[in-house]
């Protein structure tokens, strides 16, 4: 399957399948925007002819995608990756859990002939079909034992050579989700993905 990664720097970085191309372009244009034939196209905001904000919204075709959940980020950080009908989707292994959650409780968006579900993660989104959801969530929630046993090793080996910093990063970072016997839980109080 093809890929597309709809990009307005500062505004939306969309990827999803081929299929939804017609309906994610239509969606982009209800919004006041316009496309031009070229493969830079401008993006045409909100006033009349002469008063407009014009971005370069940029359309390609992708093989790859690295998607993460907004924080804190350490380099060297381990990665998982899964295939995704010919999109290699590479997901941080501390994040993978996060996903599976937000991916079990985002809503099912339609419009026209067309579903989707719409995965929203630091400065980008990821729209997959109904079967492409499942099959995400099944795929993610087998490489999460093999997640957090890489993100454990990382962490240990992180705070081997920084000492104290997982207890300074621990101040700051709220828990939200923990393991469970029934699965991954949100704890209480804790906040949403977006």
């Amino acid at each position: 399957m093809i890929w597309k990664h709809l990009l307005a720097p500062s505004c939306f970085s969309l990827f999803f399948p081929e299929p939804l191309l017609k309906t994610m372009i239509k969606i982009v244009e209800s919004k006041k925007a316009r496309f031009t034939p070229e493969d830079i196209r401008p993006f045409v905001l909100d006033g009349d002819e002469n008063d407009r904000t014009i971005m370069p919204v940029k359309l390609r075709t992708v093989k790859r995608l690295n998607i993460d959940q907004p924080g804190m980020c350490q380099s060297e950080r381990p990665w998982e990756t899964i295939e995704l009908d010919d999109l290699k989707l590479s997901v941080p292994s501390e994040d993978v859990f996060l996903f599976i959650l937000q991916l079990q409780e985002i809503p099912r968006l339609s419009r026209g002939k067309d579903s989707w579900y719409e995965i929203k993660a630091f400065a980008k989104s990821l729209a997959v079909t109904v079967r492409q959801h499942g099959r995400l969530v099944r795929e993610l929630k087998a490489i999460l034992p093999r997640a957090l046993r890489r993100n454990e090793r990382f962490q240990r080996k992180f705070e081997r050579d920084r000492p104290g910093s997982i207890e300074m990063m621990a101040k700051i970072k709220v828990g939200t989700h923990a393991m469970s016997e029934d699965g991954l839980v949100a704890l209480p109080g804790a906040l949403r993905p977006n």
